[in-house]
């Protein structure tokens, strides 16, 4: 198993501390910081079999977009609301 933390504020490293502690592989990334992922565009190259998005609630419907269309097919934990437009839905 190896997860990509999209956002690696509280919330992220709080998921990062409980996959530490499971001796879950992890990576991150943030754009407000230094990434080890270097863009969403390039998760399908790291192998990631799960994905938490816990970045600013605004950014959340356009990163699980950007998930998707990077080809990443695999179970997707959004921590607040994805949708944030009646037309989201």
């Amino acid at each position: 198993m190896k997860v990509l933390i999209c956002g690696y504020g509280n919330m992220g490293k709080i998921h990062s501390k409980y996959l530490d502690k499971l001796g879950i592989d992890w990576e991150f990334y943030d754009p407000k910081t230094k990434s080890t992922v270097e863009s969403l565009a390039e998760v399908e190259k790291h192998n990631f079999t799960h994905i938490i998005i816990s970045s600013s609630e605004e950014y959340h419907f356009e990163n699980y977009e950007q998930l998707r269309s990077a080809g990443f097919s695999g179970p997707l934990l959004v921590e607040k609301p994805a949708v944030i437009k009646r037309d989201n839905f």
